[in-house]
Order: C-alpha cells, then sequence, then structure tokens
C-alpha cells in the first residue's frame, strides 16, 4: 500500500480549484521556492495521519483565502449603524469597515468577505501487492470493503478524505472535520450525505503513521518524544520475567551501600526526626532517598540515553547534541523503532513477548529541508537509509528540500516541483516531464536533470552546447552588463551538446521556469548552417508556437536567400533561441579576441599550410569554407588557433587562459553580437533594471 495522490482543495496555498500531488511508491522530493507550498504538502498528510492531536487540528491559518478575499463577518461588513450624534458633531458618515462588499472606493476592485469555506483534504491509496508487485499485506482484508476500481481491469484503490467547515467567529472560529473512506474512484460531492462514503473511525486512522521531521524543530523536544515512543515499546514487547528476581537482589545491595553513606544517613536522620514532629501517622513515618525505580517498567520509563566516548572519555546525554546531531540521532531512533516493530511481527525474537498489537499498514517518513542542518556529507547518508528503508512494503518517504545534493540521490521521476502564483495566491505541482522511456533521449534527459538538479531552484536557466559556454558566458555578463550577474544560485546551466533540446524546451516549460538556448550555427560542417534553422523551427511548432511554416526538404533551406534566413534567425531570437554564428562559441571568440587567443594558440604564422585545417575544423563531410558564401570564412591561421585550442586543447583551459588577459572594457566593446543579444534577453527574463551608478 501507497500513497498514490493528495488531492487539496482551499488547504493553505491550494485553492477552491483541487490540486493533485502524485506520488512515488518509494520516495517523493518536493521542491519549489520559498513559500511555494512545500510544508504545505506535508502539513495536509499531518492532518490525516499525524500521531499527535495537535497536528492534526485544523486552524484558521489552514484555510486558503483569494488575493481579494479576507475572513469576516457578513453583518459587520454591510450593516453600518449610524451615530445619531455624528452630524451634531460635524463628524462625516460612518462607512463600511475595510474588507467589506461596499467598503471599497468606486473603480476599484472590491474585498469579497468569507463567513465560510469548505477545505477538504484527500488521499488516494494504491495496492501494489495485489498484482504481485509487492508481499501480502494484512490491510487488503480489513480495506476491502473501501475500495473501488475505475473500470473492468482496472486495479483496486481506495480514498481517504478530510472534510472540514471553517466558520468565521469574533472570538474562536469554528472548524468542524470528518474522516471518510470514499468506495467509488468516481467523483463524491463534498458532504456526509452520500452513500459513498463510510466513517473512517480512531482504529483506522491508527493504522496509518506519519514520522515528521520539521525544518524548524527543537532537537532535544523531538529526541525524547522519539526515546518515549522507543521505552514505551519496550515497556510493551520487552520479557522481562527472567529479570525481575536478580535486578531486585541488585536494587537492594546498591540501595544499602546507599543508605550506609554518612552524608545520605544524616539527611534522612533529620528529615525523619522533622517529619515525626509534623506528622505522626501510622503509616509513612520513614523518609528515603532511592536509588532507582524498583519496578522494572517504571525503570525503564526512567532510563536515559547517552553516547561515548565523549572528549574526557564520559558519555555525554543525547540532550547536549547539535541540531544536525539531533536530527540524525531522530531519525536514527525512529528507523531502530520501525525495523524491530517490523521483525517482531514477523517473527518471535528472543527477549520479547509476543504480544497482541495494532501495527500501521502504512509508514510514511517526512523530512523537512533536512540541509537546514546537515552537511551533505551526512545529508546523503541520511538520504540513503531513507531509500533503505522506503524500499521495503507499506513504507514510502517525502522529503522537501532546496538543496541539489539530495536531488542527485533522487530519480527525476520522483521529484515534485511546486511554484506559487502571487496572483491568484494558489500553488500548482508539476511532475517533471522525460520523454518515453522507449525513446532514445530518455536516459540522455534524466541523466542531464539528474546532474544538475540546480535548474529547479533557478530563476533562469541557460541551455547550451558544452563546457566552452559555461566557462566564457558568465565572463562576458559581467563585462557587458555590470547588473547581469549569472550566479549559479539562480542561473542554471545546463550543457547539451546539441542533443535532445527539444524535450529540455518541454520540460522547462512544463516547470514554467524562464530559459534561453544558445547552440553551435556550425556553417560549413555536416548538417549545419541552414538546416540547425529548419530543426529548431520544427521542433518549436511542434511545442505550438507559430510563425514561419517550415520547408520540408531539406534542400529548400540550404538554397534559401540571406534575407530568408536573416528572417528566420529573427523568430528564432523571439523564441529565447540563439546561434553562435557562424561555426560555434569558441570560433567566434578567437575572431573576436585574435589577439589574446593567439597568444595562446602559439600557432607560427609562417607554418600555416592553406586547407591544412579544413577537415579538422569542419569534419570530412562539411563544405568547410566554402559554405561561407555571403560572409568571411575563417582563415587559415583562425583554423589553425582553433585546431590547436580547441581540437588539440582543452576549450575550458584556453577560454579561462584567453579571458585572463582581457579586461571589461575590451570585451564590451568587441563582444561577439550573438552573445549581446542573448544577454539582453536574460535581463528581461530577470526583471533586470541597472542601478542608479551602474555604467552604461
Amino acid at each position: 500500500m501507497y500513497i498514490e495522490s493528495l488531492r487539496l482543495r482551499n488547504f493553505r496555498c491550494f485553492g477552491d480549484q483541487a490540486e493533485v500531488v502524485t506520488f512515488d511508491p518509494t520516495l517523493t522530493a518536493i521542491v519549489g521556492a520559498n513559500g511555494a507550498g512545500k510544508t504545505a504538502i506535508i502539513g495536509a498528510l499531518l492532518k490525516l495521519f499525524g500521531t499527535r492531536a495537535e497536528d492534526r487540528k485544523l486552524a484558521r491559518e489552514d484555510v486558503h483565502f483569494g488575493p481579494l478575499e479576507e475572513p469576516g463577518s457578513l453583518i459587520l461588513a454591510e450593516e453600518v449603524t449610524p451615530d445619531p450624534f455624528a452630524a451634531i458633531l460635524g463628524q462625516p458618515p460612518p462607512v463600511a469597515p475595510a474588507g467589506s462588499q461596499t467598503g471599497a472606493p468606486e473603480g476599484e476592485s472590491k474585498v469579497k468577505t468569507v463567513t465560510s469555506r469548505e477545505v477538504e483534504i484527500e488521499v488516494t491509496l494504491a495496492f501494489p501487492e495485489l498484482n504481485g508487485v509487492a508481499g501480502e499485506s494484512d490491510a487488503v482484508p480489513e480495506v476491502f470493503r473501501a475500495m473501488s476500481a475505475a473500470g473492468p481491469g482496472q486495479p483496486l484503490k481506495t480514498r481517504i478524505r478530510l472534510e472540514a467547515t471553517w466558520t468565521y467567529g469574533a472570538a474562536d472560529d469554528d472548524i468542524s472535520a470528518k474522516l471518510y473512506w470514499i468506495t467509488t474512484l468516481d467523483p463524491v460531492p463534498f458532504g456526509d450525505r452520500d452513500i459513498a462514503k463510510l466513517p473512517f473511525s480512531n482504529a483506522d486512522r491508527r493504522r496509518f503513521e506519519l514520522r515528521y521531521l520539521p525544518a524548524t524543530r527543537d532537537g532535544n523536544a523531538i529526541l525524547k518524544l522519539a526515546l518515549r515512543e522507543l521505552l514505551a515499546w519496550l515497556e510493551k514487547f520487552g520479557d522481562w520475567s527472567g529479570g525481575q528476581e536478580p535486578m531486585a537482589k541488585q536494587w537492594d545491595g546498591l540501595q544499602s551501600m546507599f543508605d550506609a553513606m554518612p552524608a545520605i544517613s544524616k539527611v534522612t536522620g533529620e528529615l525523619a526526626g522533622t517529619w515525626k514532629r509534623l506528622f505522626d501517622g501510622p503509616h509513612l513515618k520513614t523518609p528515603r532517598l532511592t536509588v532507582l525505580a524498583r519496578e522494572i517498567q517504571r525503570a525503564l520509563r526512567e532510563l536515559s540515553l547517552t553516547l561515548g566516548d565523549a572528549p574526557g572519555g564520559r558519555h555525554r546525554p543525547v540532550q547536549d547534541l547539535s541540531e544536525g546531531q539531533a536530527s540524525l540521532f531522530y531519525v536514527a531512533l525512529v528507523v531502530t523503532l520501525f525495523k524491530l516493530d517490523g521483525e517482531l511481527a514477523r517473527a518471535k525474537i528472543d527477549g520479547f513477548r509476543e504480544v497482541e498489537a495494532v501495527r500501521p499498514w502504512l509508514t510514511v517518513f517526512a523530512l523537512e529541508e533536512p540541509e537546514n542542518h546537515l552537511s551533505p556529507f551526512y545529508l546523503s547518508r541520511m538520504i540513503n537509509l531513507l531509500k533503505e528503508q522506503t524500499s521495503t512494503d507499506a513504507v514510502m518517504g517525502v522529503v522537501t528540500t532546496h538543496s541539489a545534493s539530495t536531488l542527485r540521490r533522487v530519480a527525476p521521476q520522483q521529484v515534485r516541483f511546486v511554484r506559487h502564483d502571487v496572483q491568484t495566491l494558489t500553488s500548482k505541482v508539476r511532475e517533471i516531464a522525460l520523454p518515453p522511456k522507449a525513446d532514445d533521449a530518455y536516459k540522455f534527459i534524466q541523466e542531464a536533470v539528474t546532474s544538475h538538479p540546480e535548474l529547479y531552484f533557478a530563476r533562469l536557466v541557460i541551455l547550451g552546447e558544452g563546457r566552452s559556454e559555461e566557462v566564457v558566458l558568465p565572463r562576458i555578463a559581467r563585462a557587458l552588463h555590470a547588473d547581469l550577474e549569472l550566479d549559479p544560485a539562480f542561473v542554471a546551466f545546463v550543457p547539451l551538446g546539441g542533443r535532445h533540446v527539444n524535450h529540455f524546451w518541454r520540460l522547462l516549460n512544463g516547470l514554467e521556469i524562464p530559459y534561453v538556448t544558445l547552440l553551435d550555427y556550425d556553417l560549413g560542417r555536416h548538417g549545419g548552417g541552414a538546416r540547425r534553422l529548419r530543426y529548431a523551427v520544427e521542433q518549436l511548432r511542434a511545442h505550438g508556437l507559430q510563425g514561419l511554416p517550415p520547408p520540408q526538404d531539406p534542400v529548400v533551406w540550404d538554397s534559401y536567400a540571406p534575407h530568408d534566413l536573416d528572417r528566420c534567425l529573427k523568430w528564432l531570437r523571439e523564441q529565447n533561441l540563439f546561434y553562435s554564428a557562424d561555426l560555434d562559441l569558441d570560433m567566434a571568440m578567437l575572431q573576436a579576441f585574435p589577439v589574446a587567443y593567439g597568444k595562446i594558440a602559439e600557432v607560427d604564422v609562417t607554418g600555416v599550410v592553406p586547407g591544412a585545417y579544413v577537415k579538422s575544423v569542419f569534419g570530412k563531410e562539411g563544405l568547410g569554407p566554402a559554405a561561407y558564401i555571403t560572409r568571411p570564412a575563417p582563415s587559415d591561421l583562425q583554423q589553425a588557433q582553433y585546431g590547436a585550442l580547441f581540437k588539440g586543447g582543452s576549450k575550458p583551459v584556453s577560454h579561462v587562459a584567453a579571458l585572463a588577459e582581457l579586461d571589461d572594457l575590451t570585451l564590451n566593446a568587441f563582444a561577439p553580437e550573438p552573445l549581446r543579444a542573448l544577454f539582453e534577453r536574460c535581463k528581461v527574463l530577470l526583471d533586470v533594471t541597472p542601478d542608479a551608478g551602474a555604467t552604461p
């Protein structure tokens, strides 16, 4: 059993249009900007399956209100009692308070007063064990009465829904909530008068357990709670029959030794005398300082947990752990209890009793932004442990994160992206759009996303060819625009090598993350030049963009007149697609800054043989310089330098060395035109405005 989806309506940042969040059967990572709604998703699960009553209780803060809505009373908003002395005192007539239907000035949007609201939190449970995918589960027989299928041959599922009605109150709001099993997969209206609803009892709720580690936490408090649960479990299931008598003898000896200590006997003697003067009853006459609880169950409850060896050889109480260490130890306690309880449920374990107990059908481990307290090294250990536990039946994990380190350990299919609309004050959740598994692009896109998880947090993504762009673009951007900082923290660069760029367009469009693309024009190479434009136009039109009708015959593209190609390039730039003309970025930089790159290349001008580097630069099947009909082709010297720098040497190293020779003024004056146009578009997408003192 696992939670297949979560449906939210009017809960926190999720509006009246219900939003559905899907989950992976094992581990789901939820990412998004601050305030996007990640915590609200875990909060919704807490309202259903929290182990504490305070976690399950709904408050006004859990109810969604739109941008032109506020809670209140219609009576207070619409009825304004006039003051009979106002006219005598020269005071203006009263108006309705702000937020009422009538209080907004004419011509402005009126704020709607909301007196009540329906809230829905619903999960759909799937049962892979019914299809032989997982092991047997004792949950299936008990839940069978609430199961249903979408149609013949479809898998059985069930739904659990929390329905709550919030009503405004002057002092305390009134929130009534009910839990139901929903016995159909068809739409079921809000309210209790429906035959498709069965009561969801407290006994049912105890079958679901959510283990939650919040982002902001008191380390000591959560450790005490986890330790208390572990000791209670130990008391319930531990077999203490063989230890009662030996422990009693040990206790008597220790207590006698303790009583014989002069300081102890002095204190108890004085206390006994004073007590006798105040109380002379037949019982309870002799005070005593006891070392430990005599009853073993009580002694268990008073156990403390320490870790050793601490500096100085002592054991340190867990209360002294740092926030990060406390987080790790909390997870260790919870996982230990979970594993032991599972083992005991399956077989007899020496030292434990067989006790009838109600165990959870499903356990959910929820970690909120664990990177807040853990370094990447320990974070990876925690994620790996979580993945290990959630690979078993009836266990799943949910992690909210801002950490690229976490996402590198999670498959893209397990990522859910949350985006908040500041205009509507509602959040949307999206899966990562990957090509079909049968598609050759599937593995490439999956690896690219896994290698560059920073794109999930980016305000802008730059899709490029390779490593050269990673080095060149930030440096040129700083030189052209002092106010345009391509900080990797919020601008992600993803090198694609020119492959499967259309799939990345679809992925980023689905996540609503702005992006620009910089590709090589490859004029003179096989399939380059106009045919590069043809591919881009076709892919953009496949994404629904209208514009130039692309010819189907590649030969037609080859024969395009220069003004037709310019028109096509202009249209592509309007779609945020730019080309490093005429060959690639490496050649463009070499031609723009010949002195700096020539110095690094160290090519003997007198020894350059005409045509010797054509195949190296343009490839065996390319037309080479012959393709440059209306524009100057790279010279023999430039081809030789290109070969030395970018064919025989490292591209990033060559660019770093050459750029170190150039100052901002030179870069600003001679930067290739496509890069200028690209950065102007980046400024627009990032909404960058020049500082008052910035140099234009």
